[in-house]
């Protein structure tokens, strides 16, 4: 059974960076979108993820809104439609929903993902000609964390499992070494 049948649910609203399309080491060249989608369709979790959304815009009466945001910058229409049904509504920037309350009042309330207003994963100073091919910075720093591993000290690894074991008693530790491999947005 799914979480959303046990509660009234109206709307959704997707608020960026729901499929990933960032995080590939430097090492390899980025999937086309149609790639991706073959990518997404055949991992469980995502063709679960995106059957429940479908199931939802489509049978359940949902309102399914999709905002791109840095991450998920390649979407599409098209692609959401493929991916998700036709049902859920692309929205490249900004949403403005409408909403009418019991007392007769509108109010309107604003949804963007946000990454427009930080100058490092912003797209609307980018330019397609530029030499970093019309993506932000930030971009290309998170594909080189992507492709490193952070290794941490023998010190490190007993203070983390340290405080692991005292603060999560369920945890079962089934390898002798800690990798810390850390994914920056």
């Amino acid at each position: 059974m799914y979480f959303y049948s046990q509660v009234s649910l109206n709307t959704l609203v997707l608020l960026g960076d729901v499929l990933e399309m960032w995080l590939e080491p430097m090492t390899l060249s980025p999937l086309t979108l149609m790639e991706r989608i073959a990518k997404w369709k055949s991992n469980v979790t995502c063709s679960l993820f995106l059957k429940v959304v479908r199931k939802m815009a489509e049978e359940d009466g949902v309102k399914v809104f999709y905002i791109r945001g840095n991450h998920d910058h390649e979407m599409t229409a098209e692609a959401v439609a493929q991916l998700m049904g036709k049902k859920v509504e692309f929205i490249e920037g900004t949403l403005i929903y409408l909403i009418n309350s019991d007392d007769g009042q509108q109010y309107r309330i604003r949804f963007a993902h946000g990454h427009d207003w930080d100058l490092f994963n912003t797209y609307s100073l980018t330019n397609p000609n530029d030499p970093l091919g019309g993506r932000p910075i930030g971009y290309y720093v998170t594909r080189a964390v992507a492709t490193t591993e952070a290794v941490i000290t023998e010190t490190e690894e007993v203070s983390i499992h340290s405080y692991l074991n005292l603060h999560y008693r369920t945890i079962n530790c089934y390898s002798a070494r800690v990798r810390l491999i850390w994914h920056g947005r």
